[in-house]
């Protein structure tokens, strides 16, 4: 698919009740906490993370994608936040599969990570992109949306239910009016938020196992199943595949606009860029609790009224190799907004 010139990017400028959350500080593995969604000038840091990153430290030139490139095919699902405006938009199908879900070797925020075999998920649509400020905004202007807890979401096996209400985002990439960020990705959302975002949107946020199988789980380009990252078992992370701290845009700066990276088979930043939300409450190692192993479209919801989601893929702010596997993993609280978390919803197959 071919990447358009900039001009686009300049119409995007010309398009035209939030609620209080206190986030108790999350303890780390390092014994430090991280901070919440206040912190806008750094975001969350990780004890684990380390020094190095790849060698290649320079952002590809290309500043945008083109949405209308991003075809699902027949009958694919066209998201509310799009209308048919070059805003990040397209959906690519992925059909239902079988496969690994977790790697021993991929980075994960609490001890060491389970591996689940015979994990099966159904078919759907998923966002070619990460959500952007731009189709966040369309949702943020209608006043009821954005006042308007998710509710009951429907999943495969069974309903979730969210009933906080969303918050505008920090301001990270949001602005109150369009300006240079309408491609990047929104960041600084709380999981609610997100979940509101994606119901309005026609959709939902993505289970673990349908982010994952989508990243790494099927046969896509000639590409392996379980491989180590999006893009296949080699190279090593650079800024060609995933926007990291290392990059010349995301060392102290915000994160890129989003498709600037290279795709995999339709579907660009499953590594790096901005980490992304999934529906799933974050259980490690064996994720006592939920059953997950040989299971059909599984979807961990805890009864313990543990208040933490999974975050999947790596994110500007990263630079260790194995936070850009695609089975990498990370708590996030669900009053949290940290400044490197963003999403991309799913949508139903008639």
């Amino acid at each position: 698919m071919r990447k358009p010139d900039s001009t686009w990017l300049v119409a995007l400028a010309l398009l035209g009740g939030a609620c209080t959350h206190d986030l108790d500080a999350i303890p780390r593995r390092d014994g430090g906490t991280e901070r919440d969604a206040g912190d806008v000038d750094g975001g969350m840091t990780d004890g684990s993370r380390v020094d190095g990153g790849p060698v290649d430290a320079t952002v590809p030139d290309a500043p945008g994608i083109d949405a209308p490139g991003v075809d699902g095919g027949p009958g694919a699902p066209t998201p509310r936040s799009c209308g048919g405006v070059s805003l990040g938009c397209g959906v690519d199908l992925v059909p239902r599969g079988t496969f690994q879900l977790g790697d021993r070797d991929a980075w994960e925020m609490e001890g060491a990570q389970g591996e689940f075999p015979n994990v099966s998920v159904s078919s759907f649509y998923i966002d070619a992109y990460e959500v952007t400020v731009a189709r966040f905004r369309r949702f943020w202007s209608d006043a009821t949306a954005r006042t308007t807890p998710a509710g009951n979401i429907v999943y495969p096996n069974t309903t979730l239910t969210i009933s906080d209400s969303p918050r505008e985002p920090g301001a990270t990439t949001w602005t109150a009016t369009p300006a240079a960020n309408e491609t990047r990705p929104i960041l600084s959302v709380t999981p609610p938020t997100a979940h509101a975002f994606c119901v309005w949107d026609g959709g939902r946020l993505p289970t673990e196992a349908e982010w994952e199988y989508a990243a790494r789980g099927r046969t896509v380009g000639g590409l392996p199943p379980g491989r180590v990252y999006a893009w296949g078992n080699t190279p090593a992370p650079d800024c060609m595949h995933a926007i990291m701290s290392t990059c010349t845009v995301g060392s102290g700066g915000p994160p890129e606009h989003v498709g600037v990276t290279d795709e995999v088979e339709g579907l660009w930043d499953l590594s790096g860029n901005a980490w992304e939300l999934t529906a799933d409450v974050y259980l490690f190692g064996a994720r006592s609790g939920c059953a997950i192993r040989d299971a059909a479209d599984p979807l961990c919801i805890d009864g313990s009224g543990l208040r933490t989601v999974t975050a999947k893929g790596g994110g500007y702010l990263d630079s260790a190799e194995d936070q850009f596997r695609a089975a990498s993993r990370r708590r996030v609280g669900t009053a949290a907004a940290f400044t490197d978390v963003g999403f991309r919803c799913v949508y139903p197959v008639p």
